[in-house]
């Protein structure tokens, strides 16, 4: 949108309409030029250049009893956006360059310094979120993994006819696309937070490559979980119209808690409309009926059924299922997983129920008479009795091909899936730490290296090394908190007093590494010449130590044989 130029006065007129809102007089607008711009306007000047606002498209008039009200039409951010639109084309010839260092030679230091702060702040959250990105990518790639050598080893329990163990496998391919996030935010936290490390940054290229994918991976991500808020409302909707059940319903819901063993509350209800029997909520879990009648069999079937559910948790994994399909909605072995969870979760509950009571055929024959439909599908936060006739099918015969278990298939399975598990999350936890030392030190350094400054010349200072047995030991001695790592460099900022000791801890080192030391005091004055001790005490006890008047810098070399553990010990003292 092209707008109009203003003039001086009919600027400082709209600053005055945008800082005190809509809907003011023409007296309001005075006052405020009076007192903040010291401009003394008459009302027959103010109504003039309202007049020309007005017919420029910035503001409208409304007349409401004696007085008229004054609105904005244009926003100031749309104002001062196409202002600097117009700055940065005419006196910079389109360059942002340009108009960003013209900029930061008119404000202060201080200025400069908030905005520099702005930027690397900015920056930081793109490469934050990039490395989120990059990540879920792999947990997706390494879940992927898990499932296949999870699903085969699934269908070898199959034959075996360990139901369970199949549920407990899938169950693992669920927590093996969760568990790489947890290791994620745990390495994030520790190198970020608590480490104070600076900042990573990214080659251009990788940057960018990352972040589109990132910015296509949002968009499945919000519309996924758009989706699960539709489907959790749905589900909040049939909860509110459930209506209080009959008293042979509740006591045969009673009846049978019992029996199955379940210690939790869980209501039932009947809902109009509802297609099958469903039990929803993980917290407050809640069965609920179609509104029909219902035989006593009937009954007996679905309270047990469900309630079996409730005992298993299935709604809880149903909605990991659901976390899983949000965060990796581009993966098509989720769904595969979520559909395989939940064909697995309704067999091993099948198989409980069929073991209460005592029938196959009457089982299935009666949900078969309850009503098969596609209520469940796509709904993954509940569990339904009823499903389509293929998926009802495949139960069935799932159930018939069941071989009698034994000692020997049990202690197999069992084997089977401790070492199955061991071997993912060995997998799932190296590659996750491999991946992010490999970002590290090849992608995160990329630009860090290149924005170092030049290698400045090492300086010592030519100090005679001593040795003695624990020297100072009457001295009051405080433990230096900070870890130190080889190749890391630290800052110790602690006041030490006269005769006092600083340590560290301990550190194992080989023989010809270096210990670079560093002592500086804040004080500048000069006693004698052995003012400040420091050196390092090795696991004899016996110390290597210079001396100076205030400021130590000293290169220890390790004499001993390799593997010796040194105890790397600063110490300090004033006589």
């Amino acid at each position: 949108m092209k707008l109009i130029e203003l003039s001086e006065v009919e600027i400082l007129i709209m600053k005055s309409i945008w800082k005190l809102g809509d809907g003011i007089t023409v007296y309001e607008i005075i006052d405020y030029l009076d007192q903040v711009y010291d401009r003394k306007y008459t009302r027959s000047t103010v109504k003039t250049y309202i007049t020309k606002l007005k017919k420029k498209g910035f503001v409208d008039t409304q007349v409401k009893g004696n007085y008229s009200y004054v609105t904005a039409k244009i926003t100031e951010e749309m104002y001062r956006e196409e202002q600097m639109e117009l700055m940065k084309d005419f006196w910079h010839d389109g360059s942002v360059k340009e108009l960003v260092q013209t900029l930061t030679h008119t404000i202060s230091k201080e200025e400069k310094e908030e905005l520099k702060d702005l930027i690397n702040d900015l920056d930081d959250l793109k490469k934050i979120y990039i490395y989120v990105i990059s990540m879920i990518l792999l947990n997706g790639l390494v879940g992927s993994i898990s499932y296949l050598c999870f699903h085969k080893i699934r269908q070898q329990l199959e034959r075996k006819g360990l139901i369970s163990m199949c549920i407990t496998v899938l169950r693992g391919a669920v927590l093996s696309f969760l568990m790489p996030i947890v290791i994620v935010l745990i390495y994030f936290i520790y190198y970020v937070y608590e480490e104070d490390y600076t900042m990573f940054a990214l080659s251009p290229l990788v940057g960018w490559v990352f972040f589109v994918v990132g910015i296509i991976w949002t968009i499945g991500f919000l519309k996924a979980i758009v989706k699960t808020i539709r489907i959790q409302t749905q589900m909040n909707q049939l909860r509110k119209r459930a209506c209080v059940c009959s008293k042979s319903i509740l006591d045969c819901k009673n009846q049978w808690k019992e029996e199955v063993g379940v210690r939790r509350n869980v209501e039932i209800k009947t809902v109009y409309g509802l297609a099958v029997p469903i039990i929803c909520g993980f917290l407050k879990p809640m069965i609920l009926l179609p509104e029909r009648e219902y035989n006593k069999e009937e009954l007996k079937i679905i309270c047990i059924h469900e309630l079996i559910h409730c005992k298993h948790k299935d709604i809880l994994w149903k909605q990991l299922c659901g976390l899983v399909r949000v965060i990796h909605w581009w993966n098509p072995l989720v769904k595969q997983l979520d559909m395989d969870v939940d064909s697995w979760n309704e067999t091993y509950c099948d198989l409980e129920s069929i073991t209460i009571m005592k029938s196959k055929k009457r089982y299935f024959t009666t949900i078969c008479e309850i009503g098969i439909s596609p209520f469940a599908k796509g709904a993954y936060l509940c569990a339904a009795l009823g499903e389509d006739k293929s998926q009802l099918k495949t139960r069935i015969l799932r159930i018939k091909s069941i071989e009698n278990k034994n000692t020997r298939n049990v202690m197999a399975g069992t084997f089977l899936c401790i070492g199955l598990s061991f071997v993912v999350v060995a997998i799932i936890i190296l590659s996750t730490i491999g991946y992010h030392k490999i970002y590290v030190e090849t992608v995160w350094a990329t630009e860090i290296e290149e924005d170092l400054p030049e290698e400045e010349t090492e300086y010592t200072m030519d100090l005679k090394e001593y040795t003695a047995k624990r020297i100072g030991t009457n001295l009051a001695v405080t433990k230096l908190k900070q870890n130190i790592k080889k190749g890391e460099e630290i800052d110790v900022v602690q006041p030490v007093n006269a005769k006092t000791r600083l340590e560290t801890k301990e550190l194992r080192l080989k023989k010809g590494e270096r210990i670079e030391l560093t002592v500086f005091s804040s004080k500048e004055i000069q006693r004698d010449d052995k003012d400040f001790v420091a050196g390092i005490i090795d696991e004899t006890g016996k110390e290597r130590y210079v001396m100076h008047a205030v400021d130590i810098i000293h290169d220890f070399y390790v004499k001993k044989m390799e593997n010796i553990k040194y105890s790397l010990k600063i110490v300090i003292k004033r006589k």
